[in-house]
């Protein structure tokens, strides 16, 4: 036997232990530089950790400027899971752990749905590892991430179960996976119950009718909770919706096209992106011309895998240009499905029948382009990692019981709410709170403030340049905040700017300084609290 099919053999034998290895690989990006900041990672700390402590110690502190939010939101089992995990744990492991259940997650997640896809191929899920790290990762989108692979996995339970029986077990297993995915976001949701939905119409036009009802009533049946619970959700919801706003197509295209939600970090990984690309687009055409050749040859449950999986890629496609990028107070739409499309183009390349070389020609491309990229990453993410041990030094300045809010004057996206994790640390009453703002986040402002809070003695909407958000208390005593950590990395000559600087310096003293990050302490507090 040739070295080169001693090797082939090896892969082939141990391919279920070296794809664990492969994922453990993966973990360095979470373990080798301490903090692994997200973009919205520190804000999901924060309120994860007030809404814990407004559920098991509301104290009055808490209670005069955050609520529960009493509805059953969608987008609440990290900030459950990171409420938790902080209370055994400090908070920069408790976000590791975090980290490592969404990467791991995502691969065996993936992993299994392609095993139930396609069970002759398990190369197929080394296709996962460029898009671990992707887009939707470093913005910090906990709960979409949770939900795509908890939609992963659900789908694959579904085909697990109609591949051999529904039994009891299965179902209730169902009900409790469509449950805690509700839980996630509601895209990944409605994405599994159009799959499920797709299969059961597939038995109908196999005029499997039997088949049909039985399925279609197992179904509702695991959708029951999740149904009663979105109708909870939605009749009380609150927030102003505002306008309904579309992205550009062609900007669509084009980030679809070449992968940009994987080159969101450095530019060095644009290029090794867009190869990805090409080779995944390549290899698609190749999966089509072997099917259109061979079809005859195709058993039917090969062929209408193939179509099936055509079809839920070509209509998720869709949906990035028919669905609005910006609706129902939440944004951020485009991008999403931008992502979940070429989840879904991998999953459609699964189910063909390309030569086994090739495949795994596919599967060591894909690990060796993750791996490039992690590389290119580092310097990035090592220096964001340093900006979090800044802030948490400034956090040993801040003492309990105090008002605080982040500003950032910043030009790097990725530090927009890294401030936040002082506040954290110290369970500070935080202004500078975006979800609160959201009626789909389980925090939100109380409506009765004891104080009109302000800085310098401007409210929130005379500097927007702040990105602060608590609402203003018409006819409420006026309060300083008594915290503000400022991340300045930018020059900024805006009249917003300059008003809130000149009004730092009247009222607020400076009390630390790690740069880029700023914390000043209010005059006022100053002068009653005692060191």
């Amino acid at each position: 036997m040739s070295f080169w099919k001693k090797i082939v053999a090896f892969f082939s034998r141990y391919e279920p232990v070296l794809f664990v290895v492969a994922t453990l690989f993966m973990l360095n990006e979470v373990f080798a530089n301490g903090w692994l900041v997200t973009e919205d990672s520190s804000a999901h700390i924060y309120n994860s950790i007030i809404t814990r402590e407004l559920f098991l110690h509301p104290t009055p502190f808490l209670k005069s400027v955050f609520i529960l939010n009493p509805s059953p939101v969608p987008n609440s089992l990290s900030h459950v899971l990171l409420g938790a995990l902080s209370y055994f744990f400090s908070i920069e492991i408790s976000d590791k752990i975090i980290h490592v259940i969404n990467v791991c997650g995502m691969c065996f997640a993936f992993r299994f749905l392609v095993r139930q896809i396609n069970p002759g191929q398990p190369y197929y899920s080394w296709l996962i590892f460029p898009f671990v790290y992707s887009g939707l990762f470093y913005l910090g989108f906990y709960n979409f991430y949770m939900g795509i692979i908890l939609s992963l996995t659900t789908m694959a339970a579904w085909l697990y179960a109609e591949k051999r029986s529904f039994g009891i077990r299965r179902v209730f297993l169902l009900v409790f996976l469509c449950t805690l995915l509700f839980f996630t976001h509601l895209i990944p949701f409605l994405l599994f119950v159009f799959v499920a939905g797709m299969r059961i119409l597939f038995r109908l036009f196999h005029k499997n009718y039997r088949t049909f009802f039985v399925n279609t009533g197992i179904l509702f049946s695991a959708l029951i909770p999740a149904m009663i619970l979105f109708f909870i959700y939605y009749t009380h919801r609150t927030e102003n919706t505002g306008t309904t706003v579309w992205a550009s197509a062609w900007i669509s295209v084009k980030k679809l096209a070449t992968l940009h939600h994987l080159s969101v970090i450095s530019m060095y990984q644009q290029p090794v992106a867009i190869t990805i690309s090409c080779v995944l687009f390549f290899s698609l055409l190749l999966s089509l011309i072997f099917f259109f050749r061979n079809k005859s040859n195709y058993a039917m449950a090969e062929k209408e895998r193939f179509l099936f999986w055509g079809i839920c890629w070509i209509v998720v496609l869709a949906l990035i240009f028919i669905s609005p990028d910006d609706f129902g107070g939440s944004g951020a739409m485009t991008i999403r499905l931008i992502e979940l499309s070429w989840f879904f183009f991998l999953l459609f390349l699964a189910s063909g029948k390309l030569p086994e070389k090739i495949i795994r020609t596919l599967a060591f491309f894909s690990f060796a382009s993750a791996m490039i990229m992690m590389h290119y990453r580092q310097p990035q993410i090592a220096g964001l990692a340093q900006d979090a041990k800044k802030v948490m030094k400034l956090a040993g300045e801040i003492p309990s019981n105090c008002t605080g809010a982040y500003i950032p004057v910043t030009e790097n996206w990725l530090r927009l709410h890294i401030g936040e994790l002082a506040f954290a640390e110290k369970k500070s009453l935080m202004l500078s709170n975006y979800e609160t703002v959201h009626d789909f986040f389980p925090l939100l402002w109380s409506k009765n403030f004891i104080y009109n809070y302000k800085i310098g003695g401007l409210s929130s909407s005379d500097i927007p340049c702040a990105r602060c958000y608590w609402p203003e208390q018409p006819g409420k005593p006026d309060k300083e905040i008594d915290y503000l950590i400022v991340c300045n990395d930018k020059s900024d000559t805006s009249d917003c700017f300059r008003q809130m600087n000149d009004s730092l310096k009247v009222h607020y003293v400076l009390r630390e300084e790690v740069p880029p990050f700023r914390l000043y302490e209010s005059k006022l507090f100053r002068q009653n609290f005692s060191y």
